[in-house]
């Protein structure tokens, strides 16, 4: 059962003719008569009784036409609505992200975004744990990696890269000698992210040569804000995101160490579930999202 052939059966009813349902729809006697055949077939019974001179509805008939007016109202009403939605989006945005990204500014970010489209409601989960986008509802997951996500299932749009370095608080290098080659790092107590290969921290020289050094400390934590707070007791050096260590710098709570090195980039993207009928609410959030980074330095 299709909707045009309930549109040519109402049609039908309306005009209370076949021939006149034929020429107001442009369609042949023969596929108006076919329609409500196919209809008739299919809920097996007769909906319709015919003669020569007209048309009157069966108590079959009659119910099935007063279904169909509802059921082509509904979608009249469907398509209304995704119209609007084209030119205003709206509706709930499931967002899910890292704690730290979130807490460091997505809240003005989103409020921003709120001020601009006022008919999109946000959910937003700070997470780190791996998110089942479709199984879980969300829309969106923005996360940060050295290299493309590899989950041919989903979108990944890249945002940008985000620039890292190495910090440690005045207090600790008062009792250690800050590293001046990258070597020197297996000296020093560091604050450990699981992120890359465990026990080991990359690092790119001024000739781009890089250096994987063994490197050891007393916590490791998947949090970057919570390595970054333990930095400020001084109790060892840590590998930051540079959104979330330069106001501590500009503060000298935080000294950086080993400047003249470059960490792998980490890119930000955004994943989602897929590229068709991308939802209006998805398409301006992340173009939002990739303008305001870029307006707040957070991406390079």
């Amino acid at each position: 059962m299709n909707l045009d052939d309930l549109h040519i059966f109402v049609r039908v009813i309306e005009l209370h003719s076949f021939t006149a349902a034929a020429d107001f729809m442009n369609l042949s006697r023969v596929r108006v008569s076919r329609a409500v055949a196919h209809l008739e077939a299919q809920l097996g019974t007769r909906l319709l009784q015919r003669t020569t001179r007209q048309l009157s509805l069966t108590e079959a008939g009659q119910l099935f036409y007063e279904y169909c007016t509802r059921i082509l109202s509904e979608y009249e009403a469907a398509e209304q609505a995704i119209a609007q939605m084209r030119e205003q989006p709206r509706g709930r945005l499931r967002l899910t992200m890292p704690e730290e990204f979130g807490m460091s500014f997505m809240g003005s970010v989103l409020g921003q975004f709120m001020v601009h489209y006022p008919d999109i409601q946000i959910d937003a989960e700070l997470s780190g744990r791996l998110v089942d986008l479709v199984e879980e509802g969300f829309d969106l997951a923005i996360r940060a990696y050295h290299r493309i996500p590899d989950d041919s299932s989903l979108v990944s749009r890249r945002l940008g890269t985000m620039s890292r370095g190495l910090f440690a608080a005045p207090a600790y290098l008062a009792r250690h000698t800050a590293p001046k080659v990258a070597e020197e790092l297996s000296q020093h107590q560091c604050l450990l992210h699981p992120g890359g290969v465990q026990g080991l921290l990359t690092l790119i020289d001024a000739e781009g040569k890089s250096c994987a050094v063994p490197i050891t400390g007393r916590i490791w934590s998947n949090n970057f804000a919570l390595l970054r707070d333990v930095a400020l007791q001084g109790l060892g050096i840590v590998s930051l995101p540079s959104f979330l260590a330069d106001s501590f710098c500009q503060s000298g709570q935080l000294v950086e160490v080993l400047s003249e090195y470059q960490l792998p980039l980490d890119t930000l993207y955004a994943l989602y579930p897929s590229r068709r009928y991308l939802s209006p609410k998805l398409k301006v959030f992340l173009d939002f999202l990739a303008t305001e980074l870029a307006k707040r330095g957070v991406l390079s």
